[in-house]
Order: structure tokens, then C-alpha cells, then sequence
């Protein structure tokens, strides 16, 4: 049985986390006995030079104003472009990336039937060399560059629009938006690996 919204805010980070991981080994036929992940072969390569910072830039503004934010929302990884369900920040970015370039960032779980998103996970595949790191000003002018917030008060992830602006999935009040990039609190910018990103003035 899925937990209740109340019992969702409720929950600490650590119990979430338990929860998605027992609730994955459950269905998932791609998982062991122990949760460990059995690793996929046909996963696409990227190959420079065919997708640029400009494409996953267009990919998220195309959902400007249609997708409602709920935190923790379940949407599927791939999707139809008249999809209009329900996303948060994680997802939003790993769904546009995953869109274009067929390859998942930033999911616990990304070799499964069903990876989950989560800012936490970006962070992780950043510490570890999964995606590239750059100083939050660079990101900033560097159009479909994403910019992350991980800290004990907020969790947050963007990608970067033009003219220090952001698209990202902003909150229950607010959906899929444009927004400004300055004065939010951004700690760590991101490059996805070849992915050809040209940076503006």
C-alpha cells in the first residue's frame, strides 16, 4: 500500500529512501535478492558534437506551463510530447536530459525499469565524476548548463536559460517556469558528458 501524502511529509529523508528502495525491490525485476542493481548493456553512447546545451535547453522550455510540480512525483522517464503530468526539480532535469540524450543522471536506481529521480542523486553522480563539474558562474552563462542547491536547508536543481535566467520545475505554486538565475543560493554548476555547451557573455 502507498503511503498517504500526510505520511509522505511525515517521513524523514533516510525513511523515504528505504521506502522507494523497498517498494523498487518489490516490482523490479532487474533487482537481486540484495537491491543491487544488475547493470544494462544497451545503453545508447553519447557522440560528440550531435547534442548540444542549446537542445536540452529547447527540451525544457517546451514545458513551460504544462507540467504541475509535486514533490516526489512518479512520471515516467519517457515521455510522449503531449505529456502534462506531474514532476519536481529532480525529475524535471533528469527527464529532459534523459529525453535528449537517452542517457539517465541525477536517479537512484538509473539501470532499473524505473529510476528515481532525486537531487540527492545528482549531487552523488557529481562527486563522482558521473556528470562535470563547473564553477556556478560559468554555469550561469551557459545556456542548458544545470545549476544544483544541495544543502541541510534546501535542494534544488535548474537548468540555465538565457540572459541569467533558469527553466526548472519551481514549486506546487508555480509549475514549470522561467525564472532568474541570481541571488538563489546555487552552489554547483553542471555539464552533462558530451554534450557540447558554448557559453555567452
Amino acid at each position: 500500500m502507498k503511503p498517504t501524502d500526510q505520511q509522505r511529509e511525515n517521513e524523514t529523508l533516510a525513511e523515504a529512501i528505504e521506502r522507494l528502495a523497498q517498494e523498487k525491490a518489490e516490482r523490479d525485476p532487474l533487482l537481486t535478492d540484495q537491491g543491487k542493481i544488475k547493470q544494462r548493456t544497451d545503453e545508447p553512447e553519447l557522440i560528440p558534437g550531435q547534442i548540444t546545451g542549446e537542445m536540452l535547453l529547447s527540451a525544457a522550455e517546451a514545458m513551460i506551463g504544462r507540467q504541475p510540480y509535486v514533490l516526489g512525483a512518479d512520471s515516467p522517464l519517457v515521455q510522449g510530447d503531449n505529456y502534462t503530468g506531474s514532476t519536481d526539480c529532480a525529475e524535471f532535469c533528469t527527464e529532459r536530459v534523459e529525453e535528449v540524450t537517452g542517457k539517465i543522471y541525477g536517479a537512484l536506481w538509473p539501470y532499473s525499469s524505473n529510476p528515481e529521480p532525486w537531487t540527492g542523486a545528482w549531487f552523488n553522480d557529481m562527486k563522482a565524476g558521473r556528470v562535470i563539474q563547473i564553477p556556478v558562474e560559468q554555469a550561469k552563462r551557459t545556456p542548458g548548463a544545470i545549476l544544483l542547491r544541495y544543502d541541510k536547508r534546501v535542494h534544488h536543481i535548474v537548468f540555465v536559460g538565457h540572459n541569467r535566467t533558469t527553466v526548472e520545475a519551481k514549486g506546487r505554486n508555480h509549475g514549470v517556469v522561467r525564472d532568474e538565475v541570481d541571488s538563489r543560493g546555487f552552489q554547483y554548476g553542471i555539464l552533462i558528458p558530451g554534450v557540447i555547451y558554448k557559453e555567452v557573455a
